[in-house]
């Protein structure tokens, strides 16, 4: 299933715990500055998985395991995150904070509704993820619930709000083992990674 919008994401996912003025201060740091892109050299994919492995590593370790110096590995790994090409995220584990169930919806809108009911859906609390796609069910949104009842409640509300749109199917998840290439424990804490590098060849079966 192709997706033709990703309206919001969980990198864009907020739960309203810090003030303005901090999450101002985080969201100035985390925005892409006017770098130009480049292509990735070796050091880079070196640096960008030595983030995928820890990204709170200090420079002189971080650059350690690169195999280059600390200035080299700041001032290149600042340039990386300075020019989009990647990005820091934090995210939280689940359970401690009582949302542990994720659960993906796949609805069916009619065409002129679609861009309304995705905009609407991507300002609910609990949605991580909305996106567009070109298929059947054209519209596919992901809310992290506290009970799997939750579910219920959040189609009512659609329902009531867009009549025409049509769940025609769910998937719910009770635990998360894997996301963004970190490996969780039953409390949803990262214990170890999986490096993800897309500029990898594919290993063949």
């Amino acid at each position: 299933m192709i997706a033709t919008n990703v309206v919001t994401e969980a990198s864009r996912w907020r739960l309203d715990a810090l003030a303005p003025g901090q999450s101002a201060a985080l969201g100035d740091a985390d925005r892409p500055g006017s770098v130009p892109r480049r292509q990735l050299t070796e050091l880079d994919r070196r640096l960008l998985a030595g983030l995928g492995q820890d990204g709170r590593l200090a420079w002189h370790r971080h650059a350690h395991v690169a195999g280059t110096s600390a200035a080299t590995a700041r001032r290149r790994t600042e340039r990386l995150l300075g020019s989009g090409e990647s990005a820091l995220r934090c995210d939280v584990a689940g359970p401690l904070f009582e949302r542990p169930v994720a659960v993906s919806l796949w609805a069916q809108v009619p065409a002129p509704e679609l861009g309304a009911v995705a905009r609407h859906l991507a300002a609910v609390p609990s949605v991580r993820f909305v996106a567009t796609t070109a298929g059947r069910q054209n519209l596919l949104v992901t809310p992290w619930l506290r009970p799997a009842e939750e579910v219920h409640r959040l189609e009512a509300e659609l329902a009531a709000r867009h009549p025409a749109v049509l769940v025609q199917n769910r998937t719910i998840a009770l635990r998360t083992a894997k996301r963004m290439g970190r490996l969780f424990d039953a409390s949803g804490c990262g214990v170890a990674s999986v490096p993800l590098a897309p500029w990898a060849e594919p290993t063949p079966r």
